[in-house]
């Protein structure tokens, strides 16, 4: 990540309590000791319904690590996570695939995410990505709806639910 750029979380829920998975890529040799600063910055909110601005809120992230670690499991929560995003680059890779004439890479690649889909309850997208892949096999090419509705639609298994009749909403 570059250094001070800005990270739009967008609408947070009020009250509730918010996780935030980030990537980081650290090269071998750059880590010296068993604690690893990852992160550090101010975090900036605006409340519009009550006309509030905190200018920040400092955090600095540190993660302990060891080498060669075999027994950390990591929070079921976060497994969840890393599947409905290697679900959302699946299917940009499938993109990247199409765009480089690699159509059969592509297409193997968007059953795989239908196989995923289907494993995961989500029959109906599942069946949408297959038309797609097959409209690619035929055409060579995404069809216009079909590369929006799988791209956002694999976006939207990053999103929080929206909330249910009855709960707080998000704040506007």
């Amino acid at each position: 990540m570059v250094p001070n750029s800005p990270l739009p979380l967008g609408h947070l829920e009020c009250g509730k309590k918010t996780s935030v998975i980030l990537e980081f890529k650290v090269k071998p040799g750059e880590v010296d000791s068993p604690l690893l600063n990852i992160a550090k910055g101010k975090i900036f909110m605006d409340i519009p319904s009550i006309s509030i601005r905190i200018s920040r809120l400092d955090f600095n992230i540190h993660c302990k690590w060891r080498i060669n670690e075999q027994t950390y499991r990591p929070p079921q929560e976060i497994l969840q996570a890393m599947s409905k995003l290697t679900l959302y680059r699946l299917q940009e890779k499938a993109k990247i695939d199409v765009a480089k004439g690699n159509i059969k890479k592509a297409t193997q690649r968007l059953e795989n995410l239908a196989s995923h889909l289907i494993a995961q309850g989500n029959k109906e997208f599942a069946e949408s990505v297959l038309l797609e892949a097959a409209h690619i096999k035929n055409k060579q090419h995404y069809s216009k709806e079909g590369d929006k509705k799988i791209k956002y639609g694999t976006r939207s298994l990053l999103m929080p639910p929206a909330p249910k009749k009855g709960q707080d909403a998000y704040l506007p």
